[in-house]
Order: structure tokens, then C-alpha cells, then sequence
């Protein structure tokens, strides 16, 4: 999982000043950060059966307009996705 955030933050452009900090460790999910160039980046790592937050995130931002964090990349057979900092 990490090592597929970091090729894909620098990928996007972001440089990473930072090492990833645990933020959350649950049965339903696990949550690192990244300290970028450009902010606060986190990678969120769930269950195969929980996959479905990150479509849920886009939906809501595409139709919705909500406020929620954006997501900047996913990976499916890993079931994690990379977001911006919500603040």
C-alpha cells in the first residue's frame, strides 16, 4: 500500500517531505498520512467489503456537490485510495 501511494504521489507531482505517520489503525480501516508539498495527503486501506468509500466520496462530490475530501488516486485490487486533507 505504501509503496503504491508513494510512486503515485510522485506521480501526480506531489513531493513528499514527510514520512507516512499511522493516523487510525480499526478493523473496518487503516489511515496514514503523507506531509507533501502541496498539504496533507492521506492513504485510506479497508476491507474488501468496505471498498465502496471511495465511489461513494466521488458520488457525493460529482452530484452533489458535498464537501468531502478529494480523492487523487484508488486502487482497487490493493482496496485503497489516496485524498487530500478536508480539513
Amino acid at each position: 500500500h505504501i509503496h503504491w501511494a508513494i510512486k503515485t504521489l510522485k506521480n501526480h507531482g506531489y513531493h513528499i517531505q514527510k514520512a507516512t505517520e499511522p493516523v487510525q489503525s480499526t478493523p473496518w480501516s487503516e489511515v496514514c498520512r503523507f506531509t507533501t508539498d502541496k498539504g496533507l495527503v492521506y492513504l485510506k486501506m479497508t476491507p474488501p467489503s468496505l471498498w465502496l468509500e471511495a465511489n461513494i466520496i466521488t458520488l457525493l462530490h460529482e452530484q452533489f456537490h458535498a464537501k468531502v475530501p478529494q480523492i487523487i488516486a484508488t486502487n482497487q485490487e490493493a482496496h485503497c485510495f489516496l485524498m487530500v486533507d478536508a480539513g
